[in-house]
């Protein structure tokens, strides 16, 4: 990921929010996510022109062996006669003694040669390969620190506001063993609040409705359309639960939200650098615009 794209579209979004709890929390995790894909994909990079001058190296040495091949397939004779014609003087000829014996040399070191040259060649890894199969990884990741983020944001406004829970028409399923837990007035509120978060987090669609219906942050005013968010999960669906591969349910997602594809069923969702990149961006984008939004009609009600 280009360092300086980085710096302009990614640090200075942030300079649109003020940088508090849960944003400045999301902000953190994604530099690590930005950090540590950086370092492997320099590893990868490093390794792999290691493994190139390594290979270049072991292919020169297999060009010297069959050099000496090609001198000790000459007799005696045609090397002595070669170095006459030559006019060289004072170098060593070996007899025909000699010859077979460095004959019966090189062609066990070229035998070793070849063993050990498929050996390397079964062995070598690819480090651009493995690092690609990271990228699913560090993309679940992210989708992971944006869902907490939308949560903790959820929770944060219903702190503020406890009436949206104790005025709502569907009061938060509560354990009797978990309320008996508590010990104290506040336990009991962040039970509540945590118990509304598990409904919540079942059903998306009504979270970004009661985000726009009942807090008045419509995510689409960030400029970033649902579908697109819709993908973004999707995507992440099919990658924990069916190893990529686009499965029906991945379809039905993407119809429910208006939003297009071109990939079929069994087919793999590709997640590349460019992927992963425009989501990081996307993503960052929609917490700002939705957090500037908390700040402005919610948490300033805090202070």
């Amino acid at each position: 990921m280009p360092k300086t794209r980085k710096k302009t579209s990614y640090d200075q979004l942030y300079n649109q929010a003020p940088l508090t709890e849960p944003l400045d929390r999301f902000k953190i995790s994604v530099q690590a996510v930005l950090m540590a894909l950086d370092a492997t994909n320099q590893f990868s990079k490093k390794q792999s022109a290691k493994l190139h001058r390594l290979s270049t190296d072991w292919k020169d040495i297999g060009s010297e062996i069959r050099s000496w091949q090609g001198y000790a397939s000459h007799t005696a004779q045609e090397l002595q006669k070669a170095n006459n014609d030559s006019n060289a003087s004072g170098g060593f000829i070996p007899n025909e003694q000699e010859l077979k014996e460095l004959r019966d040399n090189i062609e066990q070191a070229y035998k070793e040669y070849l063993e050990h040259d498929r050996e390397l060649n079964q062995d070598d890894p690819n480090f651009q390969q493995l690092f690609t199969l990271t990228l699913p990884m560090y993309f679940i990741y992210l989708i992971a620190i944006w869902d907490a983020f939308i949560l903790d944001t959820a929770k944060q406004i219903l702190s503020v506001h406890p009436h949206l829970i104790t005025t709502s028409n569907k009061i938060p399923e509560v354990s009797r063993a978990a309320l008996w837990n508590c010990e104290t007035l506040d336990e009991v509120r962040n039970c509540l609040l945590d118990a509304e978060m598990q409904r919540l987090d079942t059903d998306r669609n009504n979270l970004i409705n009661t985000f726009k219906d009942y807090w008045g942050i419509d995510w689409q005013d960030s400029g970033i359309g649902l579908p697109l968010i819709a993908e973004l999960r999707a995507r992440r669906d099919i990658w924990v639960h069916n190893q990529g591969k686009v499965n029906r349910r991945y379809l039905e997602m993407l119809v429910k939200s208006n939003s297009q594809t071109l990939l079929k069923v069994g087919k793999t969702a590709t997640i590349d650098v460019s992927y992963l990149e425009t989501a990081i961006i996307t993503l960052t984008i929609l917490s700002v615009h939705i957090h500037s939004q908390a700040h402005l009609k919610h948490y300033s009600s805090k202070q």
